[in-house]
């Protein structure tokens, strides 16, 4: 036989080349039975023809010994002696057949189990071939892809789907997002590298589309991360002149001012209108538009 290292292909062709003579062992022994079989009834009906012709005779014999004046039978003994041994015989041929027949059977029994045995080998080394492929190639695949620390936010932060194909078992464990659920449909990643959370279900944050830009989680928000920062008076000119500094958007109708004077008091904050006119604080009134303004009052 061939090594266990063999293909599968060459373990297949050795089994099949060692069951090629199975269905001609099998038929011959298949056609002995039948005439074992045959011969066995045979002698079983020879039994029953010896055990009719005894039975006669022997009743034949009795009918004459009871009248008393009956016909007398020429040579019923004789006739009585060859029906008995002829049984006799008959059932140590029926006995001789009855074995061979158990015989013959045992021998196609122990080829079946010959085959058997092999094909089981055979399973055997086909399975223990492929555990040392798949082996091997999980041993060639490690070393091809060496596990490397991956950098930060090298990719998009913006959405996210789960995978189930490839996440493990303990993964799928790990809650995100204000809901405290497990990963599952779209998700977006917050642009805060110390975000706690850091993953949020779409439907959680009121999103339907990846959102354009960096994106910020309302905890990040409230913690100053994603807002714009005012310039504090510190950085004003100490002259004493007013000075007023614009930040242009793309609305013509929309600026963000930030006023400074010397005694400054509190900071207002009130939504610029492109039109004049002071609420009952002092600041701009509040009317449609685009923006927010930050006035200083004097105390």
């Amino acid at each position: 036989m061939s090594n266990d290292n063999g293909s599968v292909d060459d373990i297949l062709t050795e089994y099949l080349e060692s069951i090629s003579n199975l269905p001609s062992e099998l038929s011959f022994n298949m056609s002995v039975l039948r005439s074992l079989d045959e011969q066995f009834h045979a002698v079983v009906e020879s039994m029953r023809h010896n055990a009719r012709s005894y039975a006669a005779i022997m009743k034949m014999r009795r009918s004459a010994t009871a009248t008393g004046g009956g016909p007398v039978i020429i040579g019923a003994d004789k006739d009585a002696r060859g029906a008995l041994m002829g049984y006799r015989s008959d059932y140590r041929d029926a006995l001789q057949k009855a074995e061979q027949k158990v015989d013959t059977s045992q021998r196609v029994l122990d080829q079946f189990n010959a085959h058997f045995n092999r094909l089981e080998k055979a399973i055997s080394r086909l399975e223990h071939q492929q555990q040392y492929s798949q082996s091997s190639n999980s041993t060639r695949s490690r070393k091809r892809s060496a596990p490397s620390t991956p950098a930060p936010d090298t990719f998009s932060r913006k959405s996210r789907r789960k995978q189930e194909s490839s996440s493990s078992s303990d993964e799928d464990q790990i809650l995100y997002c204000i809901c405290r659920q497990i990963s599952y449909g779209d998700m977006v990643g917050c642009d805060n590298p110390s975000c706690p959370i850091e993953w949020f279900h779409y439907s959680c944050v009121g999103l339907v589309t990846p959102p354009k830009g960096k994106w910020y989680c309302s905890t990040c928000l409230d913690a100053g991360f994603g807002r714009a920062v005012p310039t504090s008076a510190a950085t004003t000119p100490a002259s004493g002149a007013r000075k007023n500094r614009h930040k242009k958007t793309d609305s013509a109708a929309s600026s963000f001012t930030l006023s400074s004077d010397e005694n400054e008091g509190e900071v207002i904050d009130v939504e610029e209108t492109g039109e004049d006119g002071l609420d009952e604080h002092g600041g701009r009134k509040k009317k449609d538009g685009a923006g927010w303004t930050r006035k200083k009052r004097k105390e």
